[in-house]
């Protein structure tokens, strides 16, 4: 674990996270820095939507740390000071949509996906993305390639970060827009189509 700094007025910005992210973890510093100079008060526990995960400021005197999510207790009322899971999905997601041309839509940490029971267990699943109706829904679903007819009790709902130890490979593609399918054979993307149904390039 490793701390990064940077200084944005009279305080401190304060990112820990994993060395391997520090590109990573000093954009998210400037980023946040910037929001700052454009008149983002940086108060204690303000949250800032960044990509699909929510952080919070937390000020002691003239510091402020990033605190992520706590993904692994619970993540709708607790924070941890590291944003190394926030970091290495983004890092992901941006390397993908930059090898498809695509902007990102993405799915917030805290927003449902619909799943076929038992399936991220399948090595080859398919997931299918389209405009949600409602604010709290990815628009995301996950099936088997190969489904037997399935009855409506046969599908549930689980939020996005639960994919981070579900199947962590998946979330790498979250923030594709609607309209796209992605096949996943173990935990490499074996193709993807469009919406016309094309196939596309996949990301190196």
């Amino acid at each position: 674990m490793s701390q990064f700094r940077l200084q944005a007025g009279s305080v401190t910005l304060i990112a820990n996270c994993a060395d391997e992210l520090r590109e990573q973890a000093n954009w998210l510093l400037a980023t946040i820095k910037k929001l700052h100079e454009q008149g983002t008060p940086l108060d204690d526990a303000r949250r800032i939507q960044f990509g699909w995960a929510l952080l919070t400021l937390k000020r002691r005197d003239g510091e402020i740390v990033l605190c992520e999510p706590n993904y692994a207790g619970n993540p709708f009322s607790d924070v941890v000071e590291d944003v190394t899971r926030t970091l290495w999905v983004q890092a992901q997601q941006v390397d993908v949509l930059r090898s498809l041309g695509l902007a990102g839509h993405p799915a917030r940490f805290q927003d449902k996906v619909v799943i076929a029971k038992g399936c991220l267990d399948e090595p080859k699943i398919f997931l299918q993305r389209q405009d949600s109706v409602e604010p709290a829904d990815s628009g995301w679903f996950i099936g088997r390639v190969v489904e037997a007819q399935a009855k409506e009790e046969d599908y549930e709902g689980i939020f996005v970060y639960q994919l981070l130890f579900a199947r962590p490979a998946l979330m790498q593609v979250m923030a594709i827009p609607p309209g796209y399918m992605v096949v996943f054979d173990g935990n490499r993307i074996e193709s993807i189509l469009d919406p016309q149904d094309r196939p596309v390039r996949l990301p190196k």
